[in-house]
């Protein structure tokens, strides 16, 4: 605070800073209460430029200040460059970001604790249960447990919601069955305790799922949700998505078509061939984690993957890939029993791609590809995926230009 107040004494024209996360939120909001101005740069390339000017990586602070400092003066005022500067996101896209991030928080310590309890179910407590799965709470309910954990717990009551009957005489009929056969023992405190830690977070979890659906379906996202339901798009994967393309007038030209960039190049002598480079489908798959990077050699980094962007918005359509196309295929590429591999044209299309990609034909039969060659096909039906959506999108926002 004793910062922000001496930044306000100084009463600057405007403020360049970086974004750090949780401690650049709290600098924007105050600076927004006092109405002073900012702007943010971009980390990868002030860490580029510092490499360039100062020939190393490391974070130094007083430098990089000066730096970000000689940026603005360069590549703002006399050079207005768009890559160095984040631009400032819509106040609900950036409510609805920090909601997803407490999601995929709480999701992943749920995760944990479930992966504790089944290993104390399988060292003896309740063997049959070491490979229990519970069902997410789709209806929302604010009060909703999950039965079997509230059971465990002894929690049996939340509010509006109470377990019923029939799942205290499940529950237990089956634990006493196994405590019969040998196959459970007593259930340990230590195990009660991490089934409540359990519950809560599910109840956590479902306040922020709801305060998501709630910003997800505004009036200002509805051409989005639209294009979405084109795709049958899950909730989460819907806010994933819009958190990084909205707007997405930001990847078009100021006349709201697509930018593609025409290159000369020669193929014969005397004769030209033009090379269409579709900048704003390039830009929008890199903002999704699905671009294509440039490799090349003497680079002082090895490790790390080679995709670049969004690792949630990256996953989100790979999870969307895997749960509604790859595992609705037979290994010779047909529908599974009982399972839906068709839907809205949009869905044909994916389909029809992710066929292409992950199955060669043998003896007049399709087979799956597998290992690297499988993971090739993924990745490249995801890119589909990225654009496929940035052409609906462009249907309906854009001046249909493709």
């Amino acid at each position: 605070m004793d910062a922000v107040e001496r930044i306000a004494e100084m009463a600057p024209d405007i403020v360049v800073l970086e974004p750090t996360g949780s401690y650049s939120t709290f600098l924007v909001e105050s600076l927004e209460h006092r109405a002073i101005p900012y702007v943010f740069c971009n980390q990868t390339l002030v860490r580029q430029t510092r490499k360039s000017f100062a020939g190393t990586d490391n974070k130094d602070d007083p430098f990089d200040a000066v730096l970000m400092a000689w940026l603005y003066r360069e590549r703002y005022l006399r050079t207005f460059d768009r890559r160095f500067w984040l631009k400032a996101r819509h106040p609900k896209i950036k409510d609805l970001r920090s909601l997803m991030l407490d999601i995929k928080s709480t999701t992943k310590k749920s995760t944990a604790i479930t992966n504790s309890l089944k290993q104390r179910f399988a060292r003896g407590e309740w063997i049959e249960k070491s490979k229990v799965q519970t069902a997410s709470n789709r209806s929302l309910h604010p009060d909703r447990l999950p039965a079997f954990w509230a059971w465990l717990c002894g929690w049996t009551k939340n509010g509006s919601w109470e377990l019923s009957k029939s799942y205290h005489t499940r529950f237990g009929n089956q634990y006493h069955r196994a405590l019969e056969k040998g196959e459970a023992t007593e259930i340990s405190q230590e195990t009660k305790d991490l089934a409540r830690c359990l519950c809560l977070l599910e109840l956590t979890e479902t306040r922020l799922a709801i305060a998501a659906q709630e910003i997800l379906y505004s009036p200002i996202f509805e051409p989005y949700n639209r294009v979405f339901s084109r795709f049958e798009f899950g909730d989460r994967e819907r806010a994933w998505l819009l958190v990084r393309i909205y707007p997405f007038e930001d990847f078009l030209g100021e006349d709201g078509r697509a930018i593609v960039d025409y290159t000369q190049s020669v193929t014969r002598p005397g004769q030209k061939h033009k090379t269409a480079k579709p900048r704003s489908k390039r830009r929008f798959k890199q903002a999704l984690g699905v671009g294509r990077t440039e490799g090349r050699s003497g680079t002082s980094v090895r490790s790390g993957s080679k995709m670049k962007g969004s690792a949630e918005a990256r996953s989100t359509l790979w999870l969307y890939l895997n749960n509604n196309f790859e595992k609705r295929l037979n290994s010779d590429g047909s529908c599974r029993r009982g399972a839906r591999c068709k839907s809205t044209q949009v869905r044909e299309r994916i389909l029809e791609q992710f066929l292409k990609r992950a199955f060669v034909e043998r003896d007049g039969r399709l087979e799956k590809k597998s290992g690297d060659a499988l993971r090739a096909a993924r990745n490249g039906t995801s890119r589909k995926i990225a654009e496929i959506l940035f052409s609906e999108l462009l249907k309906e926002l854009g001046s249909q230009s493709y």
